[in-house]
């Protein structure tokens, strides 16, 4: 078949060679050097994504929309790049192989551009659609880029706490052909291969590329929202509301994996849902759940054998979805369900939550298109509506902060939980992680911080006038018909109330799958507000009557954050009142537009605007929580460092050797590790995260040291937290290096841990190099270097470990750097605002 490539298409690779050969080049400043590299995350697994699904038909399958092709192309474009990065480390090949692995599919992309460029390019049917997402979209993601990066930053300083240890392996990576498996923890290396490749290929500074995958990658997140979007709503109206309010209650940040785990759930709903025109054989829905559940079951195995049967399970999909045009939408939705399931942990929650979704949602649709069933279906809404209301009620009634079985389902959770996760229950006493996640307090809290209060009564008003209608308006069936198409919404209602009332039972972290319930309702919202077929008549009653109320309600909302908010959040909101007031300005625009003005776009607008305001506010009521209730500082970045601090970091991370260990307390070991790439002592996510044991000995080692012990007896301590295995991230650095072979797989064996695509223990507590003896973990003559570096941070976690200052003490005169060099003899150095002892323990 001969092969006719657009011009656009051929311009569009042409443009994108080039953008690479600027990159090699390393002509630009370091933040246009971010700015251009970052949207190649997304054009390069998209574009092998595509060569991988439908290089071999070089087109996309009937029923599956493009947009849907494109994630799922990117979704195995990022598998198999991380996927073939792991099996590279695993067999000791980094260094010989990462560059040239890295050529080869940035050619690979631009082929399967060429090849399936035509099929993926807007066609004149889509301009309207395009425009509606572009003008819906592009506001949305510069206001969300604003209050979530921009607002609480001072370049290049942004808080990165929780991603520190992405920028230490990434640098590991980079500089040092290390691609650890336990930075990223339980989860593959997503985001520490993109910063790493980012580095390694561009030159690019992690901590400035930090700056530009929020805005740069926010197409992914626009993408996952629209399939579903798109499949449940039928005009341009419902449409763009839909995207704007599910855009402006979702978050942004550069994605993690937990993120790229909700697109795919996301897209796997897309999948499952038919198109709001028609509906499902029963036959091809119980095909589709069957092999939705078979990849499940198939990919939690798979993906917890060795690395190369995860690869070649990836390869093999990718070819069953290319060659099997006939179910092409089933295909696909199997690398949908697998791509979930291989980024997060949580994801089996996620794809069975959105099956559940999308199982009901065909249910209650042919119930309400039976006109025996339909006013059935209002009232059991109401009653879901009551039910929501009440769970709510008693949660809150019980009170209480710790865990709790407010609806006595504990004991049939461990059906589930234990054998998912070996844990029951009753552990969540005992048990951090599990007690993070479970009781119906904190999901309510969770997901609380996550939905709109006006949204949820916008729904709640209409739920009562649509059972008003259909009980009373008109008897023997005449109710029903009138609300016929207004009551379109009622299907997705009834599974968004369902997934909530599921959420609130407590279930141990189902409430991380409330972005399911946020773009469902943003779609009532849409489907009620701008009802089929009766669009006209409704929005010249409603907009009339509602427009000025919700400019009303935007002038209470900015009354209560300028005076009612309590004092630890006041900060955190002062900052936001510019870019509050301006959206409080366009909303009031909106309302006192000319009304020749399309007064559907006004009140989309409008309503988009006030609930874009009201999920802003949310966001900074509660970021006081992530910082411990501390007060930051009234200006600079609300960070763990500044200026000063970056500063030293980057000066030691200059002088340190390439196997040293860092040394000090939580933020400057989380700092000094993530400019350098060397791993830390000790590992954790966050200063309240330390394991007690380790908190201990580390405050006693660096309380010692600024007393003046002795180099001896500081590597005493040392090795005895080294020997309690302390670091996932140091053991395996240090295996790696000590070990024949250099590769990564055997450095696994050598720690006790087997070679899946994300390493497990294989007999917790026993392991070769970590004997429980100071000094035999190294074996004879082995040499390890140390960083110890203490800073004023380092004296204030000494002084208060439990309940250290999250943002940076007052540098210079509090660390007292020259009395410190005479107690530790001389054999320190001042390196900016910190003392930096190195050692070498044998």
């Amino acid at each position: 078949m001969a092969m006719a490539f657009s011009r656009e298409v051929i311009a569009g690779v042409a443009a994108y060679a080039f953008g690479l050969l600027i990159l090699a080049a390393g002509v630009l400043p370091p933040l246009a050097t971010a700015a251009l590299a970052a949207p190649y995350a997304l054009l390069i697994p998209s574009g092998l994504g595509l060569l991988l699904a439908f290089g071999w038909q070089r087109s996309i399958p009937d029923g599956v929309g493009r947009v849907q092709a494109l994630l799922v192309a990117w979704l195995l474009g990022a598998l198999f790049i991380i996927f073939a990065y792991v099996v590279l480390e695993r067999y000791g090949l980094t260094g010989s192989g990462a560059d040239a692995l890295l050529f080869v599919i940035c050619v690979l992309a631009a082929i399967g551009v060429l090849l399936l460029g035509r099929e993926i390019w807007p066609g004149a049917g889509d301009r309207g659609v395009l425009r509606v997402v572009l003008l819906v979209g592009t506001p949305l993601v510069l206001i969300r880029y604003a209050a979530s990066v921009v607002i609480y930053s001072d370049f290049p300083v942004l808080d990165l706490f929780q991603r520190t240890h992405f920028h230490v392996g990434a640098l590991a990576f980079a500089k040092h052909d290390v691609l650890n498996p336990f930075v990223a923890d339980s989860y593959i290396p997503f985001q520490q291969l993109l910063l790493g490749l980012m580095a390694r290929g561009a030159g690019v500074d992690p901590l400035r590329a930090e700056w530009v995958p929020p805005a740069a990658m926010a197409p992914l997140q626009i993408g996952a929202v629209f399939a579903v979007v798109a499949r449940l709503t039928r005009t341009p109206s419902q449409l763009g509301l839909a995207l704007g309010l599910g855009l402006a209650l979702l978050g942004l940040s550069n994605p993690t994996n937990g993120d790229v785990a909700e697109m795919a759930a996301l897209l796997v709903l897309s999948l499952l849902v038919a198109n709001v025109r028609a509906v499902e054989s029963w036959r091809t829905i119980g095909i589709t759940l069957l092999v939705t559940v078979t990849t499940v079951g198939i990919g939690i195995v798979v993906l917890r054998a060795p690395v190369l049967w995860s690869l070649f399970a990836l390869v093999g999909l990718s070819v069953l979805a290319s060659l099997t045009f006939g179910a092409a939408r089933i295909a696909l939705l199997t690398l949908a369900v697998f791509s979930a399931l291989a980024f997060h942990r949580s994801a089996a929650l996620f794809v069975v939550m959105a099956v559940l979704a999308g199982v009901a949602l065909e249910v209650f649709e042919r119930a309400r298109r039976t006109p025996r069933l339909a006013s059935m279906i209002y009232w059991l809404s109401f009653g879901v509506v009551l039910l929501v209301a009440g769970m709510t009620a008693h949660i809150l009634l019980l009170g209480g902060h710790l865990p709790q079985d407010e609806f006595g389902l504990w004991s049939a959770f461990d059906y589930l939980l234990n054998p998912m996760t070996g844990k029951r229950m009753s552990d969540v006493v005992v048990d951090f992680d599990l007690a993070q996640g479970a009781g119906g307090r904190i999901a309510l809290f969770e997901v609380g911080r996550k939905l709109s209060i006006l949204g949820i009564v916008i729904c709640g008003l209409f739920v009562l006038r649509l059972v008003w209608k259909a009980a009373f308006a008109e008897r023997g069936g005449a109710g029903t018909a009138a609300t016929e198409n207004e009551g379109e919404g009622i299907p997705v209602l009834l599974v968004s109330l369902l997934l909530l009332a599921f959420t609130l039972t407590g279930f141990p972290f189902v409430h991380r799958g409330a972005f399911l319930i946020v773009v469902l309702l943003s779609i009532v919202i849409a489907l009620f507000v701008f009802p089929y077929r009766s669009c006209s008549e409704l929005t010249s009653a409603f907009s009339r009557s509602v427009t000025w109320i919700l400019v009303a309600y935007l002038v209470a909302l900015m009354a209560f954050v300028m005076i009612g908010v309590e004092y630890s959040a006041r900060p955190f909101l002062e900052r936001l009142y510019p870019l509050l007031f301006a959206m409080v300005g366009i909303g009031v625009l909106f309302a006192v537009l000319p009304s020749r003005f399309a007064p559907t776009a006004r009140l989309g607008g409008l309503l988009v605007i006030a609930i874009m305001v009201e999920a802003t506010v949310s966001r900074a009521y509660f970021k006081s929580y992530a910082y411990f209730g501390q007060m930051p500082a009234g200006s600079g970045a609300f960070s763990h460092y500044g200026h000063r601090e970056l500063d030293t970091a980057d000066r030691i991370a200059a002088v340190l050797a390439a196997d040293a260990v860092v040394v000090s307390d939580p933020k400057t070991m989380a700092l000094v590790g993530a400019r350098s790439g060397n791993p830390p002592l000790i590992s954790f996510s966050n200063l309240n995260t330390m394991v007690n044991d380790s908190r201990l000995r580390l405050s006693t080692l660096l309380e010692d040291t600024v007393r003046g012990a002795s180099g001896n007896d500081v590597c005493r301590e040392l090795l005895q937290i080294i020997d309690s295995s302390a670091s996932g991230q140091f053991n395996y650095a240090r295996a790696r290096r000590l070990v024949e072979s250099g590769a990564g797989l055997d450095a696994l064996q050598a720690i006790n841990y087997n070679n899946a695509l994300v390493p497990r223990a294989v007999l917790p507590g026993v392991m070769p190099f970590v004997t429980g003896q100071p000094g035999a973990s190294f074996g004879t003559g082995y040499v390890q270097r140390v960083a110890v570096v203490v800073s004023p941070d380092t004296l204030d976690w000494v002084s208060r470990p439990a309940d250290p200052s999250y943002f940076p003490v007052s540098s210079g005169s509090n660390l007292g750097g020259a009395d410190l060099l005479t107690r530790l003899g001389g054999r320190g150095q001042i390196v900016g605002d910190a003392v930096l002892l190195s050692l070498e323990c044998k």
